[in-house]
């Protein structure tokens, strides 16, 4: 009997470090409890009237055109356009808006660019859902401001979704989507708003990423009549995964991100130059 109890008490020591870790990982993916106090403070709408992101084009074609180096066969089946960062969860309903599911995918940067995002499967497809700078700064106002009406119980639990989710404003993205990582082979510029929604008692932080049109369809006969537009998405974040996402996208970290993927413009500086005609002629 003295044998077993400091053999249970070494298995004990091992198996803590693991369950801790593995409460950890799960602890930003359980929905969020919100108490109302019993006078329900409406939602403001002068103060949280929609800001958009504007400019000439923040998602230029040579912007966009991927800058890391890529093999012939990741040009040719359009791979390895951005970077995964890092892992990342977010959750979505299901086409008929009943089952509340988990997606797992990445936060994504765009190399050399000021372009990141995250990366997932909706539905039946692969989304890679990018913002640029300005798209950015609405999108990390939106989570500080969510958080705050978190906070401090602004939430109104019972107003209608439509009321709710544009209240932190309104942006242009840029979507590649396709079947599969390895074909993302559609892309898209929707208007995107920020908001929240309750689902079963919980509030979300929500991304309302609109129904836009494909700019790289190409007709074909038999094509669904549907076939050139993106569906309209919803994003649901906890208040953690909405704090991950807005780290990862606020400035200081994209243009980290950007320096360290950004290339050179190439000067004569960087050539070694050579003189022959000081050489010795046949002596």
């Amino acid at each position: 009997m003295k044998k077993i109890i400091p053999i249970l008490a070494l298995a004990a020591i091992c198996i803590a470090p693991a369950c801790a870790k593995r409460r950890a990982a799960n602890a930003s993916e359980m929905p969020d409890s919100y108490d109302e106090v019993e006078t329900v403070i409406p939602v403001d709408k002068e103060k949280t009237n929609a800001k958009k992101a504007v400019s000439d084009d923040p998602y230029d074609k040579e912007k966009l055109r991927p800058q890391n180096d890529r093999s012939f066969g990741q040009k040719l089946f359009g791979l390895n356009r951005f970077q995964q960062i890092a892992p990342f969860s977010v959750f979505a309903k299901s086409s008929v808006g009943k089952l509340h599911l988990k997606k797992n995918g990445s936060l994504i940067h765009r190399a050399g660019t000021d372009i990141g995002g995250f990366y997932c499967y909706y539905d039946t497809s692969a989304y890679a859902v990018q913002f640029a700078q300005q798209a950015r700064s609405v999108l990390v106002s939106a989570v500080e401001q969510y958080l705050s009406d978190f906070d401090n119980k602004k939430l109104d639990k019972n107003a209608k979704k439509k009321d709710t989710e544009s209240v932190y404003g309104t942006a242009e993205a840029y979507e590649e989507y396709g079947i599969a990582l390895a074909n993302l082979n559609h892309a898209a510029r929707p208007i995107v708003t920020f908001g929240y929604e309750f689902i079963n008692g919980n509030p979300y932080f929500m991304i309302y990423a609109k129904k836009a049109k494909d700019i790289k369809y190409v007709h074909r006969s038999n094509d669904d009549s549907n076939a050139d537009k993106t569906i309209p998405q919803r994003y649901y974040f906890t208040k953690a995964q909405a704090k991950t996402l807005a780290t990862f996208l606020s400035d200081s970290n994209i243009e980290s991100l950007r320096k360290e993927t950004s290339y050179d413009e190439v000067s004569e500086d960087d050539f070694d130059s050579y003189d022959n005609s000081g050489a010795a002629n046949g002596d």
